[in-house]
């Protein structure tokens, strides 16, 4: 793979369409990036002292102050290869704590931000490797699939386990062990946010008191979150809308059971369906934050119904997912 180009600094938003939860324990999940999630306008060196800004989130992080955020940069600084210090100003697309991987677009641009003022250049899977130990401090053990969508966008199924027990039977490849792109047509999405945050740390570890509680009954659940990744992409493969719909549903159907859902997120789900959407979920780690649904022709009717309710959201055409070919 080419070094990274130092004129556009930018990281890649994510949805997860099957598997959030049991990527944790070694099931696969599929997932699509958000482009533009983050971008960088700025990034230079200065003589003392580093400081990251991203007016969106309110955020100014500095070497010498605490939180979550200065320690990332610290982080960075420290593990990005070259000298000096850097100002670094970014502007992003994704609300904080809602599921869409707004930690691991930053950590992207951000290590590609300070690799650019120190005049390094750094391949992506490098960035993604470096990414992944500053979400350490995010989320004490992320599984890798937010920093892999976020480094490389497109359509990303990701697997510790690898793909050989996967039926997927599309165009992929890998990009690194446990990551693969994979040349699959997605559809016009709808991407929901119910204006309630969440911690991935702490909804992650709900989930883990409870596989420590109910180990069967927490796998059986972990392995309907497979079939319907398997059935999603199969029914994509065979452009079949509603069956991917119906996919998308049954992988919801496990996240409730999981605890992970909310009052609010059932109420968006329920709302896109009367405005005829034929499939969604919750996105990302649950608690609140974002769910994204299918409603072909209808995706406007959705957001408008969302809003309507109080809520928000956006689309994501298909123009937006990278479709790997063999023949590029």
């Amino acid at each position: 793979m080419s070094a990274l180009s130092t004129e556009h600094i930018d990281a890649f938003g994510k949805v997860i369409l099957f598997g959030e939860h049991s990527v944790v324990y070694g099931y696969p999940a599929l997932a699509v990036g958000i482009p533009g999630g983050v971008s960088v306008q700025h990034a230079v060196r200065r003589d003392k002292g580093s400081v990251v800004r991203v007016k969106e989130w309110g955020l100014e992080a500095h070497t010498e102050s605490s939180g979550s955020f200065a320690d990332a940069l610290r982080k960075a600084l420290e593990l990005v290869p070259g000298k000096g210090d850097v100002e670094i100003t970014m502007q992003t697309r994704l609300p904080l704590g809602a599921g869409v991987g707004s930690s691991a677009a930053f950590s992207v641009a951000l290590t590609k931000a300070i690799a650019s003022a120190r005049d390094e250049r750094l391949l992506p899977v490098t960035v993604r490797k470096i990414a992944h130990e500053i979400e350490h401090i995010f989320h004490g053990s992320p599984s890798g699939i937010d920093d892999m969508v976020a480094t490389f966008g497109g359509i990303v199924l990701f697997s510790k386990s690898g793909i050989k027990d996967l039926d997927i039977r599309v165009g992929w490849v890998e990009i690194e062990r446990c990551g693969y792109l994979l040349s699959l047509g997605i559809p016009s999405l709808v991407v929901g946010f119910s204006g309630k945050t969440h911690s991935t740390r702490e909804m992650v570890e709900k989930v883990r008191k409870g596989f420590l509680a109910s180990k069967e009954s927490t796998e059986r659940l972990f392995i309907k979150t497979k079939e319907a990744l398997e059935e999603g992409i199969k029914a994509l493969r065979q452009k079949e809308l509603k069956k991917f719909g119906q996919a998308l549903s049954k992988n919801h159907e496990a996240l409730k059971e999981l605890g992970v859902s909310t009052k609010e997120s059932e109420e968006m789900l329920e709302i896109a369906k009367k405005a005829r959407a034929i499939g969604g979920k919750i996105s990302g780690a649950g608690g609140g934050g974002a769910v994204v649904v299918l409603a072909p022709g209808f995706e406007q009717e959705c957001l408008n119904a969302w809003r309507e309710a109080g809520y928000s959201g956006f689309i994501l055409p298909s123009s937006s997912f990278i479709i790997w070919s063999s023949k590029n």
